[in-house]
């Protein structure tokens, strides 16, 4: 066991991946190791206690000063005590839920942090060969998202595995220094995002802990990457494919897909005469998070009048975005059509129509010179509307039906007869 009690001790080597090796365990007094020029500190310890700590700290601030734990097939709870020059913490912590296949005794996880930029450069550049080098910082949408991104990056690497292990991470940020990670954002508002080899994967995960200046709970994780914490409504949570409004019948069929969703809590569908005042028809749960394409509908019965229809979409933590209305009218969609229309006898014939339900309607039939031949009327019901007219003595001839309703008349030419 060593025990580091100084106020500052610097590993620096001018070599990378020079290490510094501890079979048992670095137990931390009051002092602070400062690791640069890509050094590597390694841990020859399987048990989450190969470090331990009073108030030291690990300065790491660069991608390629490392710490590498070798916690072979191990499980539990390992923290690295990250902290900065000025002595504000910012441990990671990642719990190994299973201790993966080791290719080699020293398999394990090793991890890195640094501050950035605002505009977080430098990006990391794969150094060690885990990952494909970070090239951009874009949201979902392809714009720059700095002005939403924690001044930070961490590298969290798994090493010498067959199988890697699978942990959950804990990310914590200097929320007080002279130059703090925050970049004017609030640690309520924050999830985590890795780099997928080509873009920023867009489910964001875990919990933000505004008080201690972290995010847990990031789970599922057994791969190689770099990591950025984010504002988590930029990009947004959801990327919209479509919002759709049908007629169907009496009612209002709306339907709308999404590509991707992160955080999604429930969708809110609302309707409005005049787009002034809106009133919710339906809300339903959406995915949570997704990478697939998911179709949403539901539907609404009163569409008495010209509608507009809008989507909300809200996230777990109550934030939400509003999409752009739409319109509908099913009053014009249901106006007046003729369907089949057939000589069922030699003296009677079907006609099949639809309109506006509780409307009333005529149908008649006239020769070429006008003459009227047969007719009848009634009250539109709701769908297929049939009615038969006498045909009786009629020759072989072109006829016109027409079919009148309160506002509409239409007429429409058929040959009939023997």
């Amino acid at each position: 066991m060593k025990t580091i009690n100084e106020i500052l001790l610097i590993f620096c080597f001018l070599s990378p991946l020079n290490s510094i090796a501890q079979n048992n365990s670095l137990q931390l007094g009051d002092g602070v190791i400062t690791v640069c020029k890509g050094a590597c500190i390694t841990i020859n310890q399987k048990s989450s206690d190969g470090i331990t700590r009073n108030n030291g700290l690990i300065c790491s601030d660069g991608e390629t000063n490392r710490i590498a734990w070798s916690t072979n097939n191990s499980t539990g709870t390992y923290i690295i005590p990250f902290g900065t020059a000025d002595g504000d913490y910012l441990p990671l912590a990642f719990e190994k839920t299973s201790g993966g296949t080791p290719a080699s005794v020293d398999a394990g996880i090793i991890v890195s942090t640094y501050h950035t930029l605002n505009n977080n450069q430098p990006f990391p550049s794969n150094s060690n060969g885990y990952f494909s080098s970070v090239t951009n910082i874009n949201n979902s949408s392809g714009s720059d998202n700095s002005a939403y991104m924690v001044d930070r990056f961490w590298v969290v690497c798994f090493n010498n595995y067959s199988t890697n292990p699978a942990i959950t991470l804990t990310l914590a940020y200097d929320a007080n220094g002279v130059i703090n990670d925050l970049n004017s954002l609030t640690g309520t508002s924050l999830a985590a995002q890795y780099w997928n080899g080509s873009a920023w994967d867009t489910q964001l995960r875990g919990a933000a802990d505004a008080a201690d200046n972290n995010v847990n709970n990031i789970t599922g994780i057994n791969f190689s990457a770099p990591w950025v914490l984010v504002n988590k409504i930029s990009p947004l949570p959801v990327d919209l494919i479509n919002f759709n409004a049908d007629c169907s019948g009496d009612k209002v069929i709306l339907k709308w897909a999404t590509a991707s969703e992160t955080n999604s809590d429930y969708f809110t569908v609302e309707r409005s005469p005049d787009m002034n005042e809106w009133n919710t028809v339906d809300q339903i749960p959406s995915a949570g998070n997704s990478n697939e394409i998911r179709y949403y509908s539901v539907i609404d019965s009163q569409t008495e009048n010209n509608n507009y229809y809008r989507l909300k979409q809200t996230d777990y933590d109550g934030s939400s975005v509003t999409y752009n209305p739409i319109s509908l009218n099913c009053k014009e969609e249901e106006s007046l059509a003729f369907g089949n229309i057939q000589q069922l006898s030699a003296d009677l014939m079907s006609v099949e129509f639809g309109g506006v339900a509780g409307e009333k309607y005529s149908v008649e039939m006239y020769d070429v010179a006008g003459r009227l031949i047969s007719d009848t009327e009634g009250e539109i019901i709701q769908g297929t509307n049939h009615v038969s007219l006498s045909t009786e003595s009629m020759g072989k001839a072109i006829y016109l039906v027409v079919l009148t309703s309160l506002n509409n008349r239409i007429t429409k030419k058929v040959v009939m007869g023997n």
